[in-house]
């Protein structure tokens, strides 16, 4: 790979996407006994235009926002201190794979359900979603100075402080995913990309402001005001929507207890054994 350079990324890059659509044309063809015929539908491609390019700007958004305090930091900091943030964001990141996986999940189920239970769906995931992180976050936000020593040394010990700072934001952010998969399963995608908008300038002002004068604890203040941001605005606007009550959004309730409860006694007998 260090000898090839860039054909290497690119051939296993080309291989990677060819095989991934050959592996869906095979399971194509095994659920509906036929393969998809190339051709080109003017109505269907208006549809999926119209639908896709809000979801496709809103993922640029996204992801410039994710990226912006980075360049902020290095533009206003040594390159050390950038290292150090982004291992704290490293560190939170790994426990957005949940999040990740259910609001991936959530989309077809809430796109092709009635208004009633795609709302409860999107609702139950959220509350249940929203407590494991914390129980998650909050142990990693706990044991964060010994994760960091173990992992990455004591040099970049003064990563805790932002990962710590940082933590409730990532929580957030997290359990929000999955309203952002209901607003784009709902077929309003456009919700998305407003939300991502004001946060994306907010982001920007509050990183302009605090990171010339606190550094990357005021990077992290940002990161953490402005994803709360994002997950008030999406909680408003789905309970709008949806006509949920606010506490059947963010607490758990007698059902979801129930649940938990048959999981650990679905598992208790393979343990005994």
């Amino acid at each position: 790979l260090t000898d090839l350079n860039y054909v290497a990324v690119f051939a296993g890059s080309f291989a990677f996407n060819v095989s991934s659509a050959l592996i869906a044309l095979h399971y194509y063809r095994k659920y509906t006994g036929t393969l998809p015929l190339p051709g080109f539908n003017k109505e269907i491609f208006k549809t999926l235009w119209g639908y896709s390019k809000k979801i496709y700007l809103s993922m640029n958004v996204a992801y410039m926002h994710s990226n912006l305090v980075t360049l902020f930091l290095a533009f206003f900091l040594p390159v050390k201190e950038v290292a150090i943030f982004r291992i704290a964001v490293a560190v939170l990141e790994k426990f957005l794979i949940i999040p990740k996986s259910l609001s991936t999940l959530i989309i077809p189920k809430v796109a092709k359900a009635s208004d009633a239970y795609s709302s409860e769906l999107t609702a139950r995931a959220f509350r249940n979603t929203l407590l494991i992180l914390f129980v998650f976050i909050v142990c990693v936000a706990i044991a964060a100075k010994s994760l960091v020593k173990i992992v990455y040394g004591s040099e970049y010990l003064s990563a805790v402080e932002p990962l710590q700072i940082m933590a409730l934001g990532y929580l957030m952010m997290g359990a929000s995913r999955l309203l952002a998969s209901y607003f784009n399963g709902r077929g309003r995608p456009e919700i998305n990309l407003y939300i991502s908008l004001v946060s994306l300038l907010i982001n920007i002002i509050l990183n302009i402001l605090l990171i010339p004068v606190y550094g990357i604890i005021g990077a992290s203040i940002s990161v953490l005001a402005t994803y709360w941001l994002v997950a008030i605005i999406q909680i408003v606007l789905f309970i709008r929507f949806s006509n949920m009550r606010l506490f059947d959004v963010l607490l758990i309730n007698r059902g979801d207890i129930n649940g938990y409860r048959k999981l650990l006694n679905s598992y208790i007998p393979r343990f005994a054994k």
